[in-house]
């Protein structure tokens, strides 16, 4: 029901008159690109593909009730390409889409409450980045006190039209699954405008099996320049622990110096949900502190530096590991005017054997001219103790070649105030690939009608 419906609102929008009060707002951004790929794993020769893409977001207010508004966005693509990659049954052009938003949004004009109904992300609790097709409800209650509910599919239909299966969205047994689905909410109060607080709850299910359920409680404080506190926990209430905990500490002392302190417990298998085969494996939990430092040195230069220790629990009794991860980076701005930087950042991350070092050079200006350009340049060195059959397929490769190089560049230029070009390219030598190539051209159009924008922006 919901995707025939939401074909007709779109072309209700895009025909109705701009009443006054109302806003119409369009992007479109048109992507084509060029990269070569190998048609199987393991294969010399490559094969050139073409993708291209559309990119479309639309969002209306005051449609006919004041508060009463659509947002709607979505992609639509082909790659055209003689045998795209290792899909046996798949090979020639094809087509795919979706529609990533796409919902009815009401406010109340008193902001007493706020509901939406569609596909839709949610960011509230332990439903953050949840994709949902279903409704949520924001109401703004006394005390400053706010409550979110949410109910509805999890597994979003996607396009995938193939023209060799006649035009049957690929898998066609998949259609219309109904497996998950997930219902939750969140009580969020404000004390003060300097205290927070929080308690929100999501189960998440597979047909009648349990996939995911927790509970996260949050809270903060940012009443001192001095002193700035964040605090959570996400706690699994199927295996009773603690999948994610965490205590973030900034400090801003003087107007130019920022001190932090981020203390993390992690365990990522607990993620992964219940009904996978992958959740059978041992915790994986490891502990993490990490310190920053974070100072401008005048006006244009600004320095930070930060890292701490990994502590791995070794799981079923098993040793603890120790590792660590560490960064710096400057930033120097080239004159006033914003947009105009060059900026080093170097890391160092290792744990278990294992050895990374990244550095990335990276500068964005902007002419006078409505012209920008943006470039980085990487440099990455993966090493391994592990050797012979104790080691990987990927960690074999890194004996031979364990330096990866390349960079990233982007020129655009902006015709008018609603319409701008850009062209990317990228070049890449990694010990799975001695050359990666791509090419990326995109055209952005911005347009907005009515609410007093005076037309296209």
């Amino acid at each position: 029901m919901l995707r025939s419906f939401l074909p007709l609102a779109l072309l209700g929008v895009l025909h109705a008159p701009i009443a006054r009060g109302q806003s119409l707002d369009l992007r479109s951004d048109t992507l084509v690109g060029a990269q070569g790929l190998r048609p199987v794993f393991g294969a010399s020769d490559t094969r050139a593909q073409v993708p291209i893409w559309e990119l479309l977001a639309l969002s209306a207010e005051d449609l006919g009730v004041p508060g009463l508004g659509v947002e709607l966005s979505g992609f639509a693509g082909v790659t055209l390409a003689a045998s795209p990659l290792e899909a046996p049954g798949r090979d020639g052009n094809r087509g795919v889409g979706n529609l990533t938003v796409g919902l009815l949004r009401y406010k109340d004009p008193k902001a007493r409450f706020e509901l939406a109904l569609g596909r839709q992300y949610l960011f509230a609790g332990a439903g953050r980045a949840e994709h949902l097709d279903g409704l949520s409800a924001l109401f703004r209650l006394p005390w400053n006190l706010e409550l979110t509910l949410f109910g509805g599919r999890t597994s979003p239909f996607q396009l995938d039209y193939q023209p060799a299966s006649g035009g049957v969205p690929y898998p066609a047994d998949e259609r219309f699954a109904f497996s998950g689905w997930a219902v939750g909410g969140r009580a969020h109060v404000r004390l003060l405008e300097k205290l927070s607080a929080g308690v929100g709850f999501v189960h998440e299910g597979e047909g009648s099996r349990t996939a995911r359920q927790v509970l996260v409680v949050d809270g903060g404080y940012w009443g001192s320049r001095k002193l700035e506190a964040l605090a959570g926990v996400v706690l699994d209430t199927v295996a009773l622990l603690p999948q994610e905990a965490w205590l973030q500490l900034t400090s801003r002392p003087r107007p130019r110096l920022k001190l932090t302190l981020d203390v993390t417990h992690m365990v990522p298998s607990l993620a992964i949900p219940k009904t996978s085969l992958f959740s059978v494996f041992a915790l994986d939990a490891y502990q993490e502190l990490a310190l920053g430092v974070h100072v401008g040195l005048g006006e244009l230069l600004s320095l930070g530096l930060e890292g701490g220790p990994r502590l791995f629990d070794g799981g079923d009794g098993g040793e603890l590991r120790l590792g660590f991860n560490a960064a710096a980076e400057a930033r120097l701005a080239l004159g006033e005017i914003p947009g105009r930087l060059v900026g080093l950042r170097l890391e160092a991350t290792g744990a278990d054997g294992e050895r990374l070092l990244q550095a990335r050079l990276f500068a964005l200006y902007h002419f006078a001219r409505p012209v920008y350009l943006s470039g980085e340049t990487h440099v990455l060195y993966l090493a391994s103790d592990r050797s012979g059959a104790a080691a990987s397929v990927f960690e074999r490769r890194l004996e031979g070649s364990p330096l990866s190089f390349g960079g990233i560049g982007t020129l655009g230029y902006r015709f008018t105030s609603w319409l701008s070009a850009q062209v990317a390219g990228s070049a890449f030598s990694t010990p799975s690939a001695k050359h990666d190539l791509r090419l990326m051209g995109r055209l952005t159009v911005v347009a907005s009608a009515g609410g007093g924008a005076g037309g296209k922006r």
